[in-house]
C-alpha cells in the first residue's frame, strides 16, 4: 500500500519515526515535506499538498503530523475529497474509519507518544469502512449545508 506523510516543523520528529516504521513493513511511502525541524513550514500548506497530491496521483491515505494535530486536520478538510480525522487514540481511528470512512489521518507531535501514534496508525490502516447507514452520511459530507 502507497501513503503520503508530511508534516510541519513541529510534527516532522513523529513523521520520520512513522515513516521509518511504516517502511519497515513493508508500505510504501510519498513523502511531501517539509524535510527537518529547522524548516519553518506553515500547516495549511503542508496539507494543501497532501491533499493535491491524493487527487494528482490516486494515493488514497495519507498522515499528516503538527505540532497539535488540529491545524492539518481543519487545513486538510478544506478539500472536498479529504476526510480528516484528528485521532488521538486508536479506537478513534478505527471508528474514524468504520464510520466516516476517514482518509487523512492527523496526530499531534507535542501530545502522542511515537510507539503509541504507530499503535494509533496501525488501527487506521486496519479499519474499513461499514458503509451501510454511514455510506448516507459520508455521502452528504460532499454538499452545501449538509442537509
Amino acid at each position: 500500500m502507497k501513503l503520503l506523510l508530511g508534516c510541519d516543523h513541529a510534527g516532522f520528529a513523529l513523521k520520520a519515526f512513522l515513516k521509518d516504521e511504516l517502511e519497515a513493513q513493508g508500505y510504501t511511502i510519498v513523502d511531501v515535506g517539509c524535510a527537518s525541524e529547522t524548516d519553518k513550514v506553515d500547516y495549511p500548506n503542508i496539507s494543501a499538498s497532501i491533499a493535491e497530491a491524493m487527487k494528482a496521483q490516486g494515493i488514497e491515505k495519507a498522515i499528516i503530523t503538527c505540532g497539535s494535530g488540529v491545524g492539518v486536520a481543519i487545513a486538510a478538510n478544506r478539500f472536498p475529497w479529504v476526510r480528516a480525522v484528528h485521532a488521538h487514540d486508536a479506537y478513534l481511528a478505527q471508528l474514524s474509519r468504520e464510520h466516516n470512512d476517514s482518509n487523512v489521518l492527523t496526530m499531534g507531535g507535542r501530545f502522542v507518544a511515537p510507539a503509541y501514534a504507530l499503535q494509533i496508525v496501525q488501527q487506521w490502516l486496519g479499519g474499513t469502512f461499514e458503509g451501510d447507514r454511514h455510506a448516507h452520511r459520508v455521502g452528504l459530507l460532499g454538499t452545501v449545508g449538509c442537509s
